[in-house]
């Protein structure tokens, strides 16, 4: 009769509604410091990565550079062409040379728009953040709030039970009526289909709990 009634409120076939799952497991939500590796935030992350890259890149080609050069020449005595390849003399020449990139302007630029980037997306990752911080707190304390309604439901099915069997041996010993019998069954059957949607309630908010911290794909 309970699989009727769940199918029912979930708007569900009868032959869909069963026990693939603990449908009464209880979750003990993780602590804050989890929302760290939420995986939104690592593609934010991975993205200041490569904004740095180019940064740093852009710094470098704005910078002038200095190399180093050195050379081997040989000169020979005689004033002739026929021989001067007689008595050659070896002599280094040693040198530095200084050049400054073309477009400074460009890479002025190109530096500045890195720079925006990099504050926009910081300040882009403490709004995630932010808003996963109040997704993940407000899910635990509804997580925590519909513990207390299972712990709640289960005392009135208890309560339920041993009032359909009170009932049932009032009926049996001819001092009660089957009106009474058939009120409290229903009570009991009440009871228990409120108890199973909380604990539907519950399940969806354990998951979108993991979702947020992104506990389902590690």
């Amino acid at each position: 009769m309970l699989r009727h009634e769940i199918a029912i409120t979930l708007a569900l076939n009868f032959d869909q509604v069963v026990a693939k799952i603990d449908l009464y497991k209880t979750y003990t939500p993780k602590e804050v410091q989890l929302l760290t590796h939420a995986r939104v935030l690592k593609i934010t992350a991975l993205d200041q990565k490569t904004l740095k890259r180019q940064l740093l890149s852009f710094k470098n080609e704005s910078q002038a550079k200095l190399d180093f050069n050195l050379g081997l020449a040989s000169e020979g005595e005689n004033t002739s062409y026929s021989n001067s390849l007689e008595n050659q003399s070896t002599t280094w020449n040693v040198g530095l040379g200084l050049s400054y990139p073309l477009g400074g302007v460009k890479s002025s630029n190109n530096i500045k728009k890195a720079e925006i980037k990099l504050a926009r997306l910081a300040q882009y990752k403490r709004e995630q953040l932010l808003e996963i911080n109040v997704q993940a707190t407000t899910l635990k304390e509804k997580i925590n709030l519909l513990m207390q309604m299972l712990k709640s439901n289960k005392k009135q099915i208890s309560i339920a039970k041993a009032r359909t069997v009170e009932e049932r041996e009032r009926y049996a010993n001819g001092s009660g009526q089957a009106s009474f019998v058939i009120s409290a069954q229903n009570n009991e059957q009440n009871a228990q289909l409120g108890y199973a949607q909380v604990a539907t309630n519950y399940q969806k908010a354990v998951l979108d709990f993991k979702a947020t911290i992104d506990q389902l794909v590690r």
